[in-house]
């Protein structure tokens, strides 16, 4: 009788433990607003190649990062690696005036760094 009184105790205080709310966190990445997509898309229609990079048909992966900041503002642009041939600048050049989603977490904006891997083919 103890026993089941025991078991009977210690299942009532374990369902106290059972009821406690916990705040659900939401959180959005930074991205691109019309999507990864559109901006890859972008960046390879608009970024021009210099005539030495289109007679040598460079070629390769260009990683890069940057921070958007709270704003929607890119900035510390970095790139990983160097292809050369005035790319990084170009690209540098047409990222900074874009606008990305910042991140979002609660409700509230903050800056994040994103990172991109970016194919580069000069013809």
């Amino acid at each position: 009788m103890k026993n089941l009184y025991l078991i009977f105790l210690c299942l009532i205080s374990l369902n106290g433990f059972s009821q406690i709310n916990q705040e659900i966190k939401t959180e959005q990445v930074a991205h691109y607003p019309e999507g990864d997509d559109a901006f890859f898309m972008y960046l390879t229609k608009t970024l021009n190649y210099s005539p030495e990079a289109k007679l040598d048909k460079i070629r390769g992966k260009l990683m890069f990062s940057f921070d958007v900041d709270a704003d929607s503002t890119i900035s510390n642009i970095v790139f990983m690696n160097n292809i050369g041939y005035g790319v990084e600048d170009s690209l540098k050049n047409l990222l900074t005036p874009l606008k990305f989603a910042p991140k979002i977490m609660n409700g509230k904006k903050f800056k994040s760094n994103t990172m991109f891997t970016f194919p580069v083919f000069a013809h």
